[in-house]
């Protein structure tokens, strides 16, 4: 029966972020900002590790390591502004700083998909990816308010509609549950009744 409870707790807990994330959107994204900058320090120095482990492959190490040492700028640079910055500027930050961070990362793929072409080897769905990360990131440069806005409400919305969900389904497997105990409770009397 426990289990059950815990799904409408969960639901409840889901229904209140999404409900703060709608109310308090700057006090969300000066988190995101934080953590995205953390994220970004700690993904670029683990793949500078990976690239000084491959240096035997020039044209890689080259790429990988400049694209490691662009996203450490970033995401020092995030961090500092989420801690320091002004709401206005937090948001303008979070969206220009995942706008950069694709548009590197394209550019990073396409130079990778152009020394492994070099190397008489095919790979495909690079070009279609380096093209929609560079488009995601124009637009993200363009709009950032836009960007701000469509993603903090989705994002409050669709936690609060998983909230319902969640809430919905745990009150049915109680609704079952109890149903199942007194299907079993009359079984077990009619049981009884025929060993009589």
């Amino acid at each position: 029966m426990r289990s059950q409870w815990q799904w409408i707790i969960s639901g409840v807990l889901l229904l209140v972020v999404g409900i703060f994330i709608l109310v308090n959107p700057q006090t969300v994204l000066r988190a995101a900002v934080i953590a995205f900058g953390i994220y970004m320090v700690v993904e670029a120095l683990m793949s500078l590790i990976v690239s000084w482990r491959i240096k035997s492959l020039t044209g890689i190490f080259r790429v990988n390591s400049a694209r490691s040492i662009i996203g450490l700028i970033i995401g020092v640079s995030a961090t500092v502004a989420g801690v320091g910055a002004s709401d206005g500027q937090i948001a303008r930050w979070i969206v220009w700083g995942l706008a950069a961070w694709f548009a590197v990362s394209a550019l990073v793929k396409l130079a990778e998909y152009l020394m492994i072409r070099r190397s008489g080897y095919h790979v495909s769905g690079i070009v279609g990816n380096v093209l929609l990360s560079l488009g995601l990131s124009l637009l993200m440069f363009l709009f950032p308010g836009l960007v701000n806005t469509v993603v903090g409400t989705t994002v409050g919305i669709i936690l609060i509609a998983l909230a319902i969900f969640v809430v919905v389904w745990g009150m049915k497997i109680i609704s079952v549950q109890n149903d199942a105990a007194a299907a079993l409770d009359f079984v077990e009397g009619e049981w009884e009744e025929r060993k009589s």
